[in-house]
């Protein structure tokens, strides 16, 4: 049976966070380094974001022994302010390579390590590692369509959503990579974007 993540996976984006203190050693900082800029340039599957996610992982635990430190975590629009979408300000555009568009998405994912270095393989114009806070300013928070002139081929249809709403409509959960690995999320956590955003390291918190 599978579980809601899961399910997920097959029609929308899921992401992918760190699980706990202290950070990863920097070999393997170095090893999810490489392994993200292969995945991102020759594993990924446009509108898969979950699968391209959990093949993530699984490849960091096969390859560096690194699940422990990872965390699966899904971004969801809670309120109707956009229709329910999450709106994305730093999407990839893999028909034009090199360039970013706005995006509208069910929900959406992203990797982040346990020092807080998001890999997400729809951010930017290319593999891109940031930190977690702007990462999510960047990419979630920003509301240029509030602020740009009329619609554009980036923007067309997009909807004003101002940055405190989005901070407290839009919900983060998180899922330790170990766990989904084994299609478990009994230790699912869930956040409002404003409490990651303003520290990220509640994702480690301990229950």
């Amino acid at each position: 049976m599978r579980t809601a993540i899961m399910a997920a996976n097959l029609s929308g984006w899921i992401l992918v966070a760190a699980s706990a203190i202290p950070g990863p050693a920097s070999a393997q900082v170095a090893g999810l380094d490489q392994l993200f800029k292969d995945h991102y340039q020759n594993h990924y599957e446009e509108r898969r974001c979950g699968e391209n996610a959990l093949g993530f992982i699984e490849d960091a635990q096969e390859k560096l022994g690194a699940a422990d430190s990872l965390f699966l975590v899904m971004i969801e629009d809670k309120g109707f302010s956009n229709f329910g979408l999450v709106q994305a300000e730093m999407a990839r555009w893999p028909a034009r390579p090199g360039q970013t568009q706005d995006m509208n998405w069910g929900f959406h994912a992203f990797v982040m390590d346990k020092s807080g270095n998001v890999y997400d393989f729809d951010y930017g114009p290319g593999p891109t590692i940031t930190g977690m806070r702007r990462y999510l300013e960047t990419m979630f928070i920003d509301d240029n369509e509030c602020t740009q002139p009329p619609p554009t081929i980036r923007n067309a249809g997009s909807t004003c959503v101002k940055r405190e709403t989005r901070l407290d409509e839009y919900q983060i959960s998180v899922v330790p990579g170990v766990d989904i690995i084994a299609r478990d999320e009994s230790r699912q956590k869930k956040f409002k974007l404003s409490q990651v955003w303003k520290d990220w390291r509640v994702v480690l918190a301990r229950d």
